[in-house]
């Protein structure tokens, strides 16, 4: 077990650490056997800043530590995410990135154990381990939360193994049976043969013939590794390929490469050069997570933490799904029912198809009501206006058929005048996306996410984007990346305010000595973001937004912070000590407060189809 006078210690050491590493140069590698003589636990349990998670930590933390690990990882997984957003090649991403993961996992390198203290990088190494489990609980629960995690996670691991050492790396896949079997030049030359045919004792001059065209061949593939090879050496291109070294690997387990043609294919195998490794490891990587959580889910339901951890995780979760957009704008409160077709302009693609279908069919399904309306209410729509703009929607319904159908209760509960009480926000992209899937005749829902490529492709067309800006949009929605998608979009439709935007931000980032700002000024992750952009960009009132969690759950308020202990054993099963009912009575009042309201929206949709019968 892990002792708290050696985490003393790890903190006495991080400045050491710190410093050690700005003011030295690149270190001489350390060996896994002179690691092990300096700490033979830090060898045995985190030899590599490079983790592939397969065995499940077994520690004791306390409830507090317990949230505080899972935010900072947290916090690192959505820089991640915004990072991809803004930039456009990996060495922007790993740029904006880098400060992000320094100051929340930074894990340093084995070569810094003698001038940070081994406890420092055993603490590191610790933290980062146990944070990525406990994350996996929260998001194993559906496909959408699993497959975001495994996007940042695989991200991360990426940026660690590109600014790892060579020797460290070699020695991780090693370690981590990864199954790559290096092969040559020489052996593709004998596998090329027997494919084709040939003996090794046919005549001198087929065998020349062929191996020269499969060599022309090789060369073509891969005209960096033959580059590479002679500056190094300064030899002929048949020495660098001779010297070059490659992988074969069935070609599904490549895609990406097969996609790019940066592969040779032969006999149903990929022959993947080791400038190309990381492809290979981050593959395995991402494969190992997706099952992982497929069994964590699977098993969680057993967990017996109904009143202590499942409200942190579900607050971990809500943290991505209900992020709360706050508007800084000066418009709360003063959009009538009048102003909203002129308005419509700047609504985003999800909402303007609502409020395209509300004009068409003069009605709308609850689901769609309930996100148009409290979009409507996040741009400033008060209750009076909302009750009116309703009843001029539905024209074609009688006053008692819409008094009957109870539309007016819906609108007051919206607003917090009915019902709970509550007053609730608009949905954030996330929630969109994950939650209420549309089914026949609903309109609601993420256009990335729910429409088919053929009516997306049309309400590009609609929207004028060029050629080339919506094959862009439909890949990177096809590739499951629907937030990115959508701030494209933004870039593309409303180039004007993109164009201010950005030079606000470079302007900005000059003054204070800064690189220029990338992209958008925030990436576009609420419906209500992208109106205040449109909106206050044109008009030249721009003033950035605020973006927030969710109401204050049990992991973001503190109020779970007690001292009792958490023991992870395996993924999925915990042993807790036992709580003051004090403390239990507040966290099971802290979840009841944070959870949204859906059975009470639920029994109304119910009631509501009960009527249309």
């Amino acid at each position: 077990m892990f002792k708290q006078d050696r985490a003393a210690a790890a903190g006495a050491g991080a400045g050491a650490g710190l410093s050690a590493a700005s003011a030295g140069g690149p270190a001489a590698s350390l060996s896994r056997e002179a690691l092990a003589r300096i700490d033979p636990q830090l060898a045995a349990d985190y030899p590599f800043t490079l983790n592939m998670y397969a065995v499940p930590p077994r520690d004791e933390l306390t409830l507090t530590q317990f949230e505080l690990l899972a935010l900072d990882r947290l916090r690192v997984l959505r820089a991640i995410e915004t990072a991809r957003l803004r930039a456009k090649s990996d060495d922007d991403v790993a740029r904006l990135i880098e400060p992000v993961v320094n100051k929340h996992l930074e894990l340093k390198r084995n070569t810094l154990v003698r001038a940070a203290g081994p406890q420092v990088l055993y603490e590191q190494r610790r933290k980062d381990h146990i944070s990525h489990f406990i994350l996996r609980l929260a998001f194993c629960r559906s496909d959408d939360l699993r497959q975001w995690f495994v996007r940042q996670e695989v991200e991360l691991f990426k940026f660690r193994f590109g600014i790892e050492q060579q020797v460290d790396r070699d020695a991780f896949i090693a370690l981590a049976n990864l199954d790559l079997a290096p092969v040559s030049f020489e052996d593709m030359c004998r596998e090329k043969m027997a494919a084709a045919g040939v003996a090794p004792t046919a005549p001198a001059a087929q065998r020349q013939e062929l191996l020269s065209r499969f060599a022309a061949d090789v060369r073509a593939t891969y005209p960096h590794v033959v580059q590479q090879h002679q500056q190094q050496t300064g030899g002929s291109e048949s020495d660098a390929l001779r010297r070059a070294v490659f992988y074969r690997v069935p070609f599904e387990r490549v895609c990406e490469l097969v996609g790019r043609r940066a592969v040779l294919l032969m006999g149903g195998a990929a022959y993947v050069p080791e400038s190309e490794r990381l492809v290979l490891v981050a593959n395995a990587f991402r494969a190992a997570l997706s099952d992982s959580l497929m069994a964590t889910a699977k098993a969680l339901p057993r967990l017996d933490e109904e009143d202590r951890l499942m409200p942190v995780l579900d607050s971990l979760a809500r943290q991505y799904l209900d992020r709360e957009y706050k508007s800084t704008g000066p418009r709360s409160g003063t959009i009538r029912h009048e102003d909203i077709a002129g308005l419509s302009q700047h609504f985003p693609p999800c909402m303007q198809n609502l409020y395209q279908t509300l004009r068409h069919n003069a009605h709308l399904k609850h689901v769609g009501r309930l996100h148009l309306g409290l979009f409507l209410k996040g741009i400033g729509m008060p209750l009076e206006e909302a009750l009116v703009f309703w009843r001029k929607a539905f024209h074609k319904m009688s006053d008692d058929e819409y008094n009957k159908k109870g539309y007016v209760y819906n609108v007051r509960y919206n607003y917090g005048m009915e019902g709970k009480r509550t007053d609730y926000t608009p949905y954030s992209c996330a929630k969109i996306i994950t939650s209420m899937q549309p089914g026949a005749g609903d309109a609601h829902g993420c256009p990335f996410r729910h429409f088919s490529p053929e009516r997306l492709g049309e309400m590009m067309q609609r929207l004028s984007v060029s050629e080339q800006g919506a094959g862009e949009i439909l890949r990177t929605s096809r590739e499951g990346h629907y937030q990115l998608a959508c701030t494209r979009l933004f870039e593309l439709t409303r180039g004007r305010v993109h164009a201010a935007a950005q030079a606000q931000q470079n302007q900005q980032a000059a003054g204070q000595g800064g690189p220029p700002a990338f992209q958008l000024v925030e990436p576009i992750e609420h419906p209500n973001q992208w109106f205040d952009l449109s909106m206050g960009l044109e008009s030249g009132e721009h003033k950035g937004s605020a973006r927030t969690p969710a109401k204050p759950g049990p992991a973001a308020n503190g109020r779970m912070s007690t001292p009792g202990q958490v023991k992870i054993q395996t993924q999925t099963q915990t042993q807790t000590q036992t709580q003051t009912p004090m403390q239990t009575q507040t966290q099971t009042q802290t979840q009841m407060d944070y959870e949204f309201d859906d059975v009470d929206m639920d029994a109304l949709a119910e009631l509501e189809r009960e009527m249309d019968r």
